[in-house]
């Protein structure tokens, strides 16, 4: 196949039935390895770039999401951090005209060899089309390979777009040929997740990364010099969500046949499991315990079996000191 003037050797398009099977098809391309390399994917609107970073990332797949209303300073360095350590990046791609301000200029990736672009949003027309793969087309992207996802709301901007830009000379789209049910194995995990994606998380993740953006900014440090009280309750804000462990490992019955053999299912270390599972009774009798005594009448509850709490006694305790009480004899005169 001829390459483009972006110097890519594929053009894919991938019909799906509802929303949702975007998700799906995302997760299963990056969770199984089928798509390696960097990659970018592009979304129209800002809470559906902020959607798919948290569906993604529950199942411990590590995203980055650069969005052209941040700051310069923040856009410069998740693009670093893309260049560096991450693997997958969500770049929201509003359709409409770019700012005349020069600090609100789109932020191209240049020093990333991509390897993939996918289109989650379709664009509305060509220019944005073309928009998107000249921000990621260098010399080290040169095998770059394009899949857009398809719904029935986008089929007649597709159509129309494929058309014009067939008119001007581009590698036509191809129907990347795939079995659906490799895909709806993971149905039932994704939407699951899915369901947990509400908007007032979405909105947090969004005012999340807008308090970064401000303890990371260099206008704002001696602000936080003089109200450190200030810097501290923005700092909450770098508090992750730890998702599942089980939710970032792929079982092997849900793995394709042709992969299954090749598949290395995930091995328990039976030590640390049995050391886990010894602490975890531990706690739930200590909690157990801690209840029935809290139920007690105060009257009838042995001081001896309270935790200590002054230090004075901790010390007696540590140094074996008899602490039955004691009857105070009457002082002689």
């Amino acid at each position: 196949m001829a390459e483009n003037e972006e110097g890519n050797n594929s053009n894919a398009y991938l019909e799906v039935k509802e929303e949702s099977d975007k998700f799906i098809i995302v997760y299963t391309l990056i969770k199984l390895g089928l798509i390696s390399g960097k990659v970018v994917i592009y979304t129209n609107t800002k809470d559906e770039g902020y959607k798919l970073k948290l569906f993604l990332e529950e199942f411990h797949i590590r995203t980055l999401i650069l969005s052209y209303q941040l700051p310069k300073a923040t856009r410069h360095l998740v693009v670093t951090n893309f260049v560096k350590t991450n693997d997958v990046l969500i770049v929201i791609d509003p359709d409409e005209k770019e700012s005349e301000n020069k600090d609100t200029k789109r932020h191209k990736i240049y020093k990333a060899a991509i390897s993939v672009l996918i289109n989650f949003n379709f664009p509305s027309n060509t220019r944005l089309f073309k928009r998107r793969i000249t921000d990621i087309s260098s010399e080290r992207s040169q095998n770059l390979s394009l899949l857009s996802l398809i719904d029935p709301n986008e089929f007649k901007t597709f159509t129309n777009v494929s058309k014009k830009l067939l008119k001007q000379g581009r590698i036509p789209f191809e129907l990347l040929e795939v079995k659906m049910d490799q895909f709806e194995k993971f149905r039932y995990r994704c939407e699951d997740i899915l369901k947990t994606v509400t908007d007032k998380k979405i909105k947090a993740c969004q005012m999340n990364d807008v308090k970064k953006a401000i303890l990371s900014a260099k206008e704002v440090k001696s602000q936080f010099e003089t109200n450190p009280e200030d810097k501290k309750i923005l700092a909450e804000a770098k508090k992750r969500h730890r998702p599942p462990r089980h939710l970032g490992i792929v079982p092997e019955y849900l793995m394709p046949e042709s992969m299954q053999k090749e598949h290395k299912p995930h091995k328990v270390n039976k030590a640390e499991f049995e050391k886990k599972l010894a602490k975890r009774q531990k706690r739930e009798v200590h909690d157990v315990e801690e209840k029935e005594l809290m139920e007690e009448i105060p009257e009838n509850i042995a001081w001896q079996d309270l935790a200590p709490t002054s230090n004075r006694k901790l010390w007696k305790i540590r140094h074996h000191y008899n602490m039955g009480k004691r009857s105070r004899k009457p002082r002689r005169y």
